[in-house]
Order: C-alpha cells, then sequence, then structure tokens
C-alpha cells in the first residue's frame, strides 16, 4: 500500500527530481553564474506544473552499453487525472496508474547533452531499458490504448510494439530485462482469466474473504480469528499469510524478432525477476503474503515473505531455491557473474531514525546456490545490519566477493569463507549508495579502475552535505572526491557507472535547485548536467537553505533546516512557519528542493517573504506529544535568537503523521497563529482499531512498534493512548486551523472527520477542505493550486505582516 510507504519511511521527503523535456541546455557545475532575477512569488502554476523524473527506478538512469546515451522516465504532473470511481486512491495499482500518467521516455546524449522527448506525449511510457548490443530500447507504453512493451531501434528510429500482451507493472523499478544476446525481452503480463476487482492489495475494499453466504442475495464478508494461546502464537509455527494480488502476474519471454511470447512463471506475485548472466535461467521473489506474527496479529511494519524461484528456461522447469525471504518491495537479489550464485537481504527488524540510520526494516545477508542447496547466512557482522528494502547487494567481476553498506561502513562479503568484513570506518553518512555498474540485471559493482578501488555517493548526516567517496578495496582506505551542497535520495536509485569505467549517472538536487541527472568523470572535477531544470525557474529567485542548531527541552542536541525568504536580509524579521512530523530528523533535508517537495514546495512560501523551519523530532515510547513539544518549541526560540523569525507571527503545518503532529501542538500551546493540518489524525485508539476490507489491521505495528511511539496496545496502556491522541484534548485548541483531506483517502477521512465535527462543536475557528477523488498526497495540480490559494490566504490572515512585506502576495 503505498501510504504506508509514506510512514514507513518518515525521514524521506515528499518530492520527485524535476526536469524539463523540452530546451534541455549543457550547463557545467563550474560555469559562471548568470545574474540573479528579480524578486517574485512562485506562481502556482509555475510551481506545480512540473515534469518529474520517476522516483523509484533502482538506477539513476538506463545508460547504453557503450555510454554514449541515458535514457529516463520524465512525467508532466498536470497530466495526471485520477479516476473517480477509485475509492481507495491508496491502493497500490491506483498508484502505480497514477505515477505513470503523462510520462515520456527522454533521451540525452552524454558527450554533447543533446537531448529529445523519444515518445513525444503519445499515451504514456515508461521504464525503458537499453538492450546488451545498444541497438534497441525497450519501455512500457500505453500509446496504443493499453500498456504493452515497445520497441525503440537506435538505428532507424522506428518505434514498435513488441507484442500483444498486457504489460501489468506496479514498481516503478519494474522494466524489461533484456537476455545476455539481445534476442529476448523478459515482462510481466497480465494474467488471462482474473477479474479487474481480483488484481489487487489486501488494502483494498474489493478484497474480501470468499466465504459462502448463508441465504441467496446475502452480502455478507466474514471474518475469523481463532482463539490461540499468547504463548503459542507467539511460536514461530503460529507464523501466519496475508496474500494480495497487488503484484500478480506472468513473467514471459517475449522474441524480438518475431515477437511471439512464452510464458515462463504463471501468477506470480513478483517485482524482482532477473535474467541469468548466459541467460539459461530466470530467477524470482515471488510473494506469499504478508507477515502476521503471533496473536498481535501485526507484522514486522509489513514486511513479506518471499519464495525464491529459479526456472531453467530451456525446459521451463523450476525450482524453489529459498524461503521464507523477508523483504519489503522483494527488490533485493542479484545473479553472481558466474550464474552459480544468488544474493540477498533477509530479515525484518525495525530500525528507528537516528541521524546516522534512517527507520527502515532490515535483515542479513544471505546467498544460496542457483542449483538449489542450504541458505548460507554470512557471519562477521551485528545482525539486522542491512536494510532489505534495497536492490540486489553488489558482486565484482569475478563472483567471489559482494559489497554492501550497513551502519555507516562499507562491507565485504566472501563467499568462500561465508565471512563479512568492514572495509571502512564508520562513517556519519544517510542514504547512502555504492555506484554499480550500469546493467539490465544490475547486481554489479563499478569500478574506474579494473576493480581496484570501489565508489560511495552519500548525504552527509550531519553537515547536510553531498558527498563522493572512493574506498580501495584492499585496504579499505578511503578519500573523499568531492563534497558539495545537494542532496539525492541514492537509496532508490542509486548512482550508475559506464561499462568503460569512465562516466558516473546520478541525481542531485538543493533547496533553491530542482532535481537533475547529471554526469561527472571519475574524479568529478566538472560534472555536467545533462537534464534542464522546468525553465519556468528560471525567472525566480529561490531562497537558500541553512543548518541550525538547537538543544530539545531533555537536554538532546538536534538539528533543523531551515528556508531562507528569498528577500532575505540579516536583521530584518520574518513570519515562520514550521513543518512537523513527529519521528523524523527532518533536518536532513536542507538540500530537498523546496525542503518538503512537491505538492508541500516551501519556495512558494519563501518567494512570499515567509521563512520555514523543519526540525529534528526524535520521539519515545509513551510521550510522542511531549517530544513534539521539546523539540519544536527549543527549534523556534532559536530561530528567534538568531534575529530570523518574528516570535509573534508563527504558523505550523504538518502532513501525514505531521498533520497529527499540528494538531498535538495545538493542544499544548497557543504559541502558532495558523495552523495547517494535511491528510492527519487525531484519534491513536481509531488507529489501531482501523481494518482493510482484506482483513489487515496496518497501523497497529505503526503505533506499538514504529513512530506512534506507543508501544502497546490500548488495553494495555490506555492512558497513553488518551494522553497522545488530541481528540480527547480539543478543547485546549485556540489556533485557528485550515484541515485537508482526500475523499479517496481511505481511513483518513473519518479520522478527519472526527478534528472536525469536534472543534465545531467546540465553536473552534476551523475549515475543512476535502478534494474529493484524491488519495494520501493531492496529486492533480488543479486540486494543488486550489488548495494553496488557500493557504496562502490563511496564512496572510492570522500571521499579521508588517507593511511593506511580500506576505500573501498574488498566489499567480
Amino acid at each position: 500500500m503505498a501510504i504506508l510507504a509514506g510512514f514507513r519511511r518518515v525521514a524521506a521527503p515528499i518530492r520527485h527530481c524535476c526536469l524539463s523535456l523540452i530546451a534541455l541546455a549543457t550547463c557545467e557545475l563550474h560555469a559562471q553564474t548568470p545574474a540573479e532575477p528579480p524578486l517574485r512569488p512562485l506562481a502556482l502554476e509555475d510551481a506545480f506544473g512540473t515534469t518529474q523524473l520517476q522516483v523509484l527506478t533502482g538506477q539513476a538512469a538506463a545508460v547504453s552499453p557503450n555510454g554514449e546515451w541515458v535514457a529516463y522516465t520524465a512525467c508532466r504532473v498536470a497530466k495526471i487525472k485520477l479516476d473517480r470511481a477509485v475509492r481507495n486512491q491508496n491502493a497500490a495499482s491506483a498508484w502505480a496508474a497514477s505515477n505513470r500518467m503523462g510520462c515520456d521516455i527522454g533521451l540525452s546524449n552524454t558527450s554533447t547533452v543533446a537531448s529529445r522527448n523519444l515518445t513525444q506525449g503519445r499515451g504514456s511510457s515508461w521504464s525503458p531499458s537499453w538492450s546488451p548490443d545498444g541497438k534497441f530500447l525497450a519501455f512500457y507504453s500505453d500509446r496504443g490504448g493499453i500498456p504493452q512493451p515497445w520497441l525503440w531501434e537506435r538505428q532507424t528510429g522506428i518505434i514498435r510494439r513488441l507484442t500483444a500482451g498486457v504489460v501489468r507493472t506496479t514498481a516503478e523499478w519494474e522494466a524489461p530485462v533484456w537476455s545476455p544476446d539481445s534476442r529476448h525481452v523478459l515482462i510481466k503480463l497480465r494474467p488471462p482469466g482474473i477479474a479487474e476487482t481480483e488484481l489487487e492489495d489486501a488494502m483494498t475494499p474489493a478484497r474480501a474473504h470468499p466465504e459462502q453466504a448463508l441465504a441467496p442475495g446475502a452480502t455478507v464478508v466474514v471474518y475469523r480469528s481463532p482463539a490461540v494461546p499468547r504463548q503459542e502464537a507467539a511460536a514461530p509455527a503460529g507464523l501466519q499469510r496475508l496474500a494480495d494480488n497487488a503484484w500478480l502476474g506472468d513473467l514471459a519471454l517475449v522474441d524480438v524478432a518475431t515477437g511471439r511470447t512464452r510464458t515462463l512463471a504463471r501468477r506470480v506475485r513478483s517485482t524482482c525477476y532477473l535474467l541469468s548472466p548466459d541467460g539459461s535461467e530466470l530467477a524470482y521473489l515471488d510473494s506469499t503474503g504478508r507477515v502476521i506474527e503471533g496473536d498481535e496479529n501485526i507484522t514486522a511494519y509489513y514486511t513479506r515473505a518471499f519464495n525464491l524461484v529459479v526456472v531453467a528456461i530451456a525446459s521451463g522447469r523450476s525450482r524453489m531455491v529459498a524461503r521464507d525471504v523477508r523483504q519489503w518491495d522483494g527488490a533485493s537479489l542479484s545473479w553472481s557473474p558466474d550464474g552459480k550464485w544468488l544474493a540477498y537481504v533477509s530479515g525484518s527488524a525495525t530500525v528507528p531514525n537516528t541521524y546516522r540510520l534512517g527507520y527502515e526494516d532490515r535483515g542479513d545477508l544471505y546467498v544460496v546456490a542457483s542449483a538449489g542447496g542450504e541458505q548460507r547466512k554470512f557471519a562477521g557482522a551485528p545482525d539486522n545490519l542491512f536494510a532489505n528494502d534495497r536492490f540486489g547487494p553488489l558482486w565484482d567481476q569475478n563472483g567471489g566477493q559482494l559489497y554492501l553498506t550497513g551502519g555507516g561502513r562499507v562491507w565485504r562479503a566472501t563467499v568462500a569463507s561465508g565471512q563479512l568484513t568492514p572495509i571502512t570506518r564508520g562513517l556519519a553518512i544517510s542514504s547512502e549508495a555504492i555506484v554499480q555498474l550500469s546493467s539490465p540485471s544490475g547486481g554489479r559493482l563499478w569500478s574506474p579502475d579494473d576493480g581496484a578501488s570501489l565508489y560511495v555517493m552519500a548525504n552527509d548526516s550531519l553537515t547536510k552535505r553531498s558527498r563522493v567517496y572512493q574506498v580501495q578495496r584492499a585496504n579499505g582506505e578511503i578519500s573523499m572526491v568531492r563534497e558539495e551542497d545537494g542532496y539525492d535520495e541514492y537509496t532508490f536509485h542509486p548512482p550508475v557507472g559506464s561499462a568503460d569505467g569512465r562516466q558516473v549517472f546520478y541525481r542531485a538536487e538543493r533547496a533553491n535547485a530542482g532535481c537533475d541527472l547529471w554526469a561527472a568523470d571519475p574524479a568529478f572535477s566538472q560534472p555536467r548536467r545533462l537534464t534542464a531544470l522546468n525553465p519556468q525557474f528560471a525567472r525566480y529567485r529561490f531562497g537558500v537553505g541553512r543548518r541550525i542548531e538547537f538543544t530539545s527541552l531533555d537536554g538532546t542536541p538536534l538539528q533543523g533546516a531551515l528556508l531562507l525568504p528569498s528577500d532575505y536580509v540579516e536583521g530584518k524579521r520574518y513570519p515562520l512557519v514550521v513543518w512537523v512530523y513527529a519521528g523524523a530528523y527532518s533536518s536532513q533535508q536542507l538540500n530537498v528542493f523546496g525542503l518538503i517537495g512537491n505538492p508541500f514546495n516551501m519556495q512558494v512560501l519563501s518567494t512570499r517573504g515567509y521563512a520555514v523551519l523543519t526540525p529534528d523530532i526524535p520521539v519515545h515510547v509513551g510521550t510522542p506529544v511531549q517530544d513534539l513539544m521539546n523539540a519544536v518549541m527549543p527549534a523556534i526560540d532559536r530561530v528567534v535568537a538568531l534575529g530570523i523569525a518574528d516570535s509573534q507571527r508563527l504558523a505550523v503545518m504538518g502532513h501525514s503523521n505531521g498533520g497529527y503532529s499540528t494538531l498535538a501542538l495545538l493542544t499544548r500551546t497557543s504559541r502558532f497563529k495558523a495552523a495547517v493540518m494535511s491528510s492527519g489524525f487525531g484519534s491513536l485508539p481509531s488507529l489501531y482499531g482501523y481494518m482493510t476490507a482484506g482483513g489487515l489491521a496496518p497501523w497497529i505495528p505503526w503505533l506499538e512498534r514504529v513512530t506512534g511511539a506507543i508501544g502497546a496496545p490500548p488495553w494495555e496502556a490506555p492512558a497513553r493512548y488518551v494522553d497522545n491522541s488530541p481528540i480527547f484534548h480539543l478543547d485546549k485548541v485556540r489556533t485557528p486551523l485550515l484541515m485537508q483531506v482526500g475523499g479517496g483517502d481511505d481511513g483518513f477521512v473519518p479520522w478527519n472527520n472526527e478534528v472536525f465535527v469536534g472543534l465545531r462543536r467546540l465553536g473552534r475557528d476551523v475549515t475543512y477542505l476535502r478534494y474529493d477523488g484524491e488519495g494520501h498526497t493531492l496529486r492533480e495540480v488543479p486540486n494543488q493550486m486550489d488548495y494553496w490559494i488557500r493557504v496562502l490566504a490563511f496564512l496572510d490572515t492570522y500571521l499579521k505582516r508588517n507593511p511593506g512585506d511580500d506576505v500573501g502576495a498574488s498566489a499567480n
């Protein structure tokens, strides 16, 4: 379920990379700085009518085998039109469909930076993949009316449909997989004979237990929970599964010359399927469902269990080589270069936020022989060190060693000995990734010097700067190749290197410049931008980011990310908007464009004379609301003490758990003059008791184990639920509140209704916006613009602006 990823990766910004497929131009990093544009409020149609790079792609871009071209998916947000008939816009298929609306395949030449829109807006096109011989680019498109595989022939420029089968992909990293000889393409097709209503996940109202009605015409749906003694339920034998069809499909091999399709695996639930290096075998992770452990009836935060299956291409025979592989997304898998081994991370341990480690599900590194045999867990590292939601571990060119990151270190795993060895000291890094070789199946280490060294790209957790490290494999010696202000979520689209070892491709952005695709030589001496920013942004002078340090009320040293007004003058005080999210170390977002990203690009406020602050807010079990006060109040005081913020003109905003955080603060302080709560909630018991039509209770682990920080069910700690649920303290709210929710945001609609009804009953100043058809975040540009017009007017009304301030200037 897409919404849960947002709660899970609480430190990850809500944003996409932005670029234009029109008028792409060269931009040297060290080129002379042009004259600054005039100060003006960022027009909303410019802020939100952008083109965005697809995010969770598995690699930063698809690089041609000769390194001459890069291909990528870029989507025009204005083309997103949600299906109003879909009740739950957070469902996997609905989210995937909207993510690829208005998308095109872009091509950029790595030498000349000449760029083109390959698909020219005919339908939507996504997920490009180069053939190993560089003659073809395969991609998915609905240009013919339905999602199908298409092929671009580089020599002739012809685009043709590969086969008539209907493609069914859910994850953004699902792309066509080429055979080594470039003669076949592996794709996932919609399985025949299954109704559309059955092709969904367990979170969706259409899913129900197929128990027969006892009376003709009855519409009963039956849920059963057999009584199980607590001690028995906690045992491994009590492990259960909640299967779903969100990823269901048939894996098929298509002949490029004839278009003939051969099905290799039917009705599998997979987003990760890879051909062996010699093309003789297929390996895939097949989900057996979400894990439900013990009488708590909850997961290790929505971890899925998978079987690892290998299929012999020639005979079609399959064998299961590993069972019960635990991963979040089922994407951590890689073949050894000789095809003898498969490597993956498996586990379901929850790691909370720290400066070094974002909240993730983690596990251990394993290998298993592709021919079958015992699953081998590597020894030598702490248990549950490696993220289970990342893409496959990286093999060296000989296939004897694996490399991955964990705990701020680079680790080497030697297959022969089964041992893990740290080859670097601990680093204060986050969102780090080892540069991998660009290849159809990934999983290979990139090196510019025949394997003597590897490269790591990361964001420094303390300075918030982007760094590039070169690591010598023999002795672990580290040299920092480059450091600059910048940010990239390397975890979700790792940087890739060209086959000749001469170029690295990656994405980067900063607080006042949107995300683009970049290329660099191994020395990173002259990085060059391959894609241009949305051209409309060149007309604006944006606010810059600043890192602040403060101490919480309980004595914890913390940091905050501050976006200054675009017209900032030292000594002048500005109205301050505080963006909050309990449990997040939000200072990590200092160099995210607009601090938060669409649809909450805070440059909309910066260019209107506001300062925007998002502080670190660690939480402890049982006291999330007090922890909010402990962090947010001194963070504000620090910005006031710096002479930047006007203590009499403060507002607070937040989305999702940040919406809850916003409301919670209003029950403890009247310091804010205005507040905006987006897709939030007020009642923790309501979250706890929420159940999907598929029978899943998804918020229990969030409350008991993760960011919700309650640590127990309501019957064991009722006082905690009351103390930390704003719904029980609405009478203390005195701040004018603007609320927003999407009509297709499933459980969040009644949770927001509760808050509004309570405040209205109390006679408080509250306005409630519901955008019908929208999900957890606003996706359609007209709704984003309507929302911000109202927010700007609201803030202008309640933050008494000084004469001459540009706050509240015309939205457009």
